[in-house]
């Protein structure tokens, strides 16, 4: 048995999780991130929150706008998670995808799982990390789909699940 960060990283990476972007706009400059840590916290009120890397030019972004969007990703949307999850690629990750602009004024990322608007609510510092609690003002897009999952350091599509019910 382990109790350091190692082993810690060996069992999440035993942990499957959806996929989804969060995206914010400040002054027309986007900025955006793959996110693994994303869930529900209350249906009354809407409050769903996500953590997201406390250095990341996204935390930053997301602090400053006072809202964000969220799409969750589906299965063939794999190249746009890869995209935002590169540290490189901050300039060019908008150039892929269709994006729309949210009543709020975020990005959202077109063809995925479901999107939402989301406001801040409260920002904690956990470590490296900031966890952010956001009440969802707008759900948009919702369809039908194979969800992109994370699991051992890959993505994939859940083998049996096909097409979610609504």
């Amino acid at each position: 048995m382990t109790d350091d960060a190692g082993g810690l990283r060996e069992a999440m990476r035993r942990w499957t999780s959806g996929i989804c972007v969060v995206a914010a706009e400040v002054e027309d400059t986007r900025r955006g991130m793959t996110v693994s840590s994303f869930t529900s916290v209350s249906l009354d009120p809407p409050l769903i929150l996500v953590v997201l890397n406390g250095s990341s030019d996204t935390a930053q972004w997301v602090e400053r706008a006072g809202n964000f969007g969220v799409s969750i990703l589906a299965a063939e949307q794999k190249e746009m998670a890869v995209t935002f999850a590169e540290a490189d690629a901050e300039r060019r990750r908008f150039e892929a995808g269709v994006w729309q602009r949210g009543r709020l004024g975020v990005p959202l990322l077109a063809g995925s799982l479901a999107t939402m608007e989301v406001r801040v609510v409260q920002t904690v510092l956990a470590g490296t990390h900031r966890i952010v609690v956001g009440h969802v003002e707008e759900v948009g897009e919702l369809r039908l789909g194979t969800p992109l999952v994370y699991f051992g350091r890959a993505y994939a599509s859940p083998k049996g699940m096909g097409e979610m019910a609504a």
